[in-house]
């Protein structure tokens, strides 16, 4: 049964999908903590996927490399854990999922916000809230919607093999009742 309850979390199959497919960012596996590492959009990313930035600004390629282990660094003096990604990935859920609330007031079922969270959580709220996707869905036309993800595989201009298997993913469980 579909919800619009404002207090909503990402589902556990929401979660495993966000996390097969941002996968466990570690720019050297050669050390115990997690560091930063560019991923195929070019984003300094650690953890889950967590974007690393300075002054809002997302940190990316070579050239701002210094950059992204210095935020790190201050982030996490003693580096990353894997205890520290999980909690991180759930407070940067908790942003998307409320984004989602307020972006989508329609009754939802579980994994369709489950799906809209990864989708949001890889492309961001703000292109989320200005997709046709969203509108359509505000319109409700939930199948119109669901066509939608497979639009969303681009990064730096080109279609991304990856992305094309997560919107795969990510319309599938949409359609999951």
């Amino acid at each position: 049964m579909p919800t619009m309850d404002r207090s909503r979390r990402i589902n556990a199959p929401g979660l495993d999908l966000i996390k097969s497919f941002e996968g466990l960012h570690d720019g050297d596996p050669s050390t115990p903590t997690l560091e930063p590492a560019l991923c195929p959009a070019g984003v300094w990313s650690v953890g889950w996927g967590h974007a690393l930035t300075d002054g809002g600004r997302q940190l990316r390629g070579g050239a701002d490399r210094a950059a992204a282990m210095a935020a790190w660094r201050r982030l996490w003096p003693a580096g990353m854990t894997l205890a520290d990604a999980d909690a991180l990935l759930r407070q940067d859920l908790a942003t998307v999922e409320t984004g989602i609330v307020r972006l989508c007031p329609v009754p939802l079922t579980d994994n369709q916000f489950a799906a809209l969270g990864s989708l949001a959580y890889n492309i961001g709220l703000d292109a989320l809230g200005g997709s046709t996707l969203r509108r359509l869905l505000l319109a409700g036309d939930t199948a119109g919607a669901a066509d939608e993800f497979p639009r969303w595989c681009r990064a730096g201009g080109r279609v991304l093999p990856g992305l094309v298997r997560r919107r795969a993913a990510e319309r599938a469980l949409f359609l999951t009742p």
